[in-house]
């Protein structure tokens, strides 16, 4: 049901383009699937957004799983 989900997650940063953790559960899926460089570019814009929205707990996983994605 990954297709459902990141079509849900399109919807929702469509709605509220700032709504980091729409990109970051976006990224996770595409972490699950294997497709690291799209988990990477929306990852790093989720780190962006939380950092912009002053939620270091949140930027700092994020920066965690990104460390941690296959080169």
């Amino acid at each position: 049901q990954y297709a459902e989900a990141l079509d849900a997650f399109r919807q929702a940063t469509q709605a509220n383009p700032t709504y980091a953790s729409a990109y970051y559960s976006a990224g996770v899926i595409f972490v699950q699937q294997q497709q690291y460089t799209d988990a990477r570019r929306v990852l790093d814009y989720a780190r962006t957004l939380f950092e912009a929205q002053g939620n270091e707990q949140w930027a700092s996983q994020t920066v965690k799983l990104l460390e941690d994605l296959p080169q």
